[in-house]
Parts: structure tokens; C-alpha cells; sequence
């Protein structure tokens, strides 16, 4: 059975008891961030929540005859039905036969984990051709899209260090030394106020040709939103040097889990200030406890030398026939 839902308090309260029992590890699974997304940069799409299995949310946004999750293409990193994963391949069925009678023609899902059951249902999908619910014209497109770099942390800076490429340590080892005999007064801090601390993240984005690219009005309007409606589980590292914010850095928190999400930094001035940043965030989570530093999306090479090592994410395209 699939019930809709709709976008408020009663919804957020069972949505977040899913959560807390399945224990995903990512702010784009939280009703807060799809709420926010749907204020700012979903406008345009009207919320389609679904409950399936009793126990699984299927949060779509829908345009006419097509949906999609969700959260944002460029804005959330992982994005998949909420609930336990032996509950996916049943909620999939339940969800395709009461969307294709409420007139959904197309299916446009992005930024899927390698390890969701959502993978595994539309690649069966693909595979049987036809069924009582799909015709030989229905299509069905599953690509690989964006990588998702991850460093499984030990429990000190040495420890990290060896697990390296010989190259990679040394090359670290020398940047790090470079920087710090170039700035002897850099100091990395933790931003005790967000709402300041996002408007430094903004500011040293916006010096990056492709990132201000990217920072529309809206954009910039949806990460203000961070501070109040991620307060607990974000984090924002600012690189000081002779008392001026370099560097900026915005890191999401779960138990076991640090999210890079997004920096900004002053290249110009500062050669070498974002790379610094990074490696004294993966040093300061190891410190933590933390057992897993998540790059999130993006292939660049420095996410390699400092060891991530490739997580995927896929997208599904599908068209639905009459």
C-alpha cells in the first residue's frame, strides 16, 4: 500500500523516526535539507512524498508527468528512498504500479549509492525486458554518474600517513611543510558562529571561476539556510593567516562519518591554502575518533593523494508506457 504524504510536522516526525532507525549517515537523507530544498531551489515542483511498505519514504518531487527525488542534482550528494534497505525492492514495486495509475510517465533519479537495493530493482528491471507492468517499448537507462571518494580513517596521523602512496606521503609532507614556512602564523579554528562562518565559505567560493559559476542567488540563499536547520551536524573549519580567513571549509557530522561538502579559498594570494585545509580536516577527524572522512562528489586528484578511494553513485532514467 503507498500513501501520500504531504510536507509538514506529521511527516517530518515519521520521516525522522525512519531515519534514526535506519542510521544513514548523510544530511541529504533529513526532512530538513528536502524542506529547505523545496523552499528555495525546488519552487518549481510540487513535493510528492510517498509512504510504501509502511516504513519507506520515497521523497519525489514532481512536474507534470515526471518525478524525481528530491533534495537537488547539483546540491545533494547521495539521494535514494529512505528506509531499511530489505524493504527497497518491495517499496520499488508498490511505488511503480501507484505512480504509473496516478499518470507518472517519467522517472529521472540521480546521485543513487552503489550499495542501494534502487539499483538492484531497476537493473532487474532492465534485464526482464517485459512483465505485466512494463512493455517492450519502456525504457530504462542506468549509467554510472560521479564518483564519491572515501578514506576509511586509522586511529592516528602516522597511521594515515603510511597508508599512503610513497609519493602521496611525501608530497603531502611537503606541501604541508611549504605552507606552514610560507604562513608561520596559519592557524586552522573551528567557526563558532555558522551564519559568519557561511558568509567567509561564500566569499572565498566566489573566487573560484567555476564555483561562483555555480553560486547563483538561490545557492547562495539555500547554504545560508545551513546554520539553523543543520546546527548539530555541520561544521565549518576556517584557515586564519595574520588574523584574514583564507580558506574556508563546510563539513557535515554524522556518529561515524565527516562530509566535506564544500570550501572556498584564496588562491591568489594564499598558493596552496585549500589543499592545507583538507589535509588538517582529515587530521583533525582522526583526532575526533571519527572513522570515515566522505569527500563527496567530484573525481579531482587531490581527493587521491590523499587517499579516497572510489564510492559511486548512478543515475536512472525511465519511461513508463500507458
Amino acid at each position: 500500500m503507498v500513501t501520500r504524504l504531504e510536507l509538514n510536522e506529521n511527516t517530518r516526525a515519521k520521516w525522522e523516526k525512519i531515519l534514526h532507525d535506519q542510521r544513514l549517515e548523510a544530511p541529504f537523507f533529513t526532512f530538513r535539507w528536502h524542506r529547505l530544498w523545496f523552499e528555495i531551489l525546488g519552487r518549481d515542483w510540487e513535493p510528492y512524498i510517498l509512504l510504501a511498505s509502511e516504513n519507506v519514504i520515497a521523497p519525489f518531487a514532481r512536474k507534470n508527468d515526471t518525478i524525481m527525488f528530491s533534495g537537488g542534482e547539483e546540491t545533494a550528494d547521495y539521494l535514494d528512498l529512505i528506509g531499511e534497505d530489505e524493504m527497497k525492492h518491495t517499496s520499488w514495486a508498490e511505488i511503480m504500479n501507484d505512480i504509473k495509475e496516478d499518470g507518472v510517465r517519467n522517472i529521472k533519479l540521480v546521485n543513487i549509492p552503489q550499495t542501494s537495493p534502487t539499483l538492484e530493482y531497476f537493473s532487474s528491471l532492465a534485464k526482464q525486458g517485459t512483465s505485466t507492468d512494463f512493455s517492450d517499448n519502456t525504457s530504462i537507462t542506468i549509467k554510472k554518474e560521479d564518483t564519491t571518494p572515501r578514506i576509511s580513517l586509522p586511529e592516528s596521523w602516522n597511521q594515515y600517513l603510511s597508508t599512503l602512496k610513497s609519493r602521496y606521503r611525501k608530497e603531502l609532507k611537503r606541501k604541508i611543510r611549504k605552507f606552514e614556512n610560507e604562513n608561520p602564523s596559519a592557524e586552522v579554528t573551528q567557526n563558532t558562529n555558522p551564519a559568519e562562518g557561511i558568509e567567509h565559505l561564500l566569499r572565498l567560493m566566489h573566487m573560484n571561476p567555476e564555483k561562483n559559476t555555480f553560486l547563483t542567488p538561490e545557492r547562495e540563499e539555500f547554504f545560508r539556510g545551513f546554520p539553523e536547520a543543520f546546527s548539530e551536524t555541520m561544521t565549518l573549519l576556517l584557515l586564519n593567516v595574520d588574523g584574514e580567513v583564507v580558506a574556508a571549509l563546510l563539513l557535515f557530522l554524522s556518529e561515524h562519518s565527516q562530509l566535506s561538502y564544500n570550501s572556498g579559498f584564496n588562491r591568489n594570494a594564499y598558493s596552496g591554502a585549500g589543499f592545507y585545509l583538507k589535509a588538517m580536516s582529515i587530521k583533525k577527524a582522526i583526532e575526533e575518533g571519527y572513522k570515515e572522512y566522505n569527500f563527496l562528489q567530484g573525481g579531482e586528484r587531490y581527493k587521491y593523494e590523499l587517499g579516497g578511494q572510489d564510492f559511486w553513485v548512478y543515475s536512472v532514467d525511465l519511461s513508463l508506457v500507458a
